[in-house]
């Protein structure tokens, strides 16, 4: 009996923590559609998101996992790409607004789609569906050569692996 009221009070304590990090989740969410940088300082100041110190930044790849999945609690979809979209400032006080970060999430958030074996046409149709395009042609430029980046890493990786292949048939023979 006493195994039993533990496991229920283990089993309610995670569903209370998992409710209050969807809540912070929506929150968050919230204010990023609003101001970016705004919901970003959120989810960093409730421990969602890393805290930026000076020695260790905000990581890219932490922001880009946040942008991918969070389309469930009401990440809008045009204000992700947007952010992504966005060229950054070279100087600014937050290391989230700086142009390489803006470019290194870029990078990371296409790395977070798998492209290997699919076309072309069906690739951008995915990578498209996560977010809009800004209407601006110089963010939609810079999203498009981060996807064909993106691409021409999985070709390399496939054509390695297929001459990897062949190396061995060669060898046995």
């Amino acid at each position: 009996m006493f195994v039993a009221l533990w496991l229920t009070l283990c089993v309610c304590s995670l569903l209370l923590s998992n409710k209050s990090t969807k809540r912070l989740l929506r929150m968050g969410a919230t204010l990023f559609n609003q101001k970016p940088v705004k919901g970003i300082m959120f989810l960093q100041s409730n421990g969602v998101l890393p805290p930026e110190t000076e020695a260790s930044p905000l990581p890219p790849d932490h922001l880009a996992v946040f942008l991918r999945t969070a389309l469930s609690v009401g990440l809008d979809k045009s204000a992700i790409g947007m952010y992504l979209g966005a060229a950054g400032s070279a100087q600014h006080k937050d290391v989230c607004e700086t142009a390489s970060f803006h470019k290194d999430l870029l990078l990371a958030y296409t790395r977070l789609f798998h492209f290997d074996g699919q076309p072309l046409l069906s690739s951008l149709r995915m990578f498209l569906a996560a977010f809009r395009l800004p209407g601006e042609a110089q963010q939609i430029d810079r999203i498009i050569e981060a996807f064909s980046m993106a691409c021409v890493d999985c070709e390399e990786a496939e054509f390695s692996r297929a001459n990897e292949g062949s190396d061995e048939q060669v060898r046995r023979a």
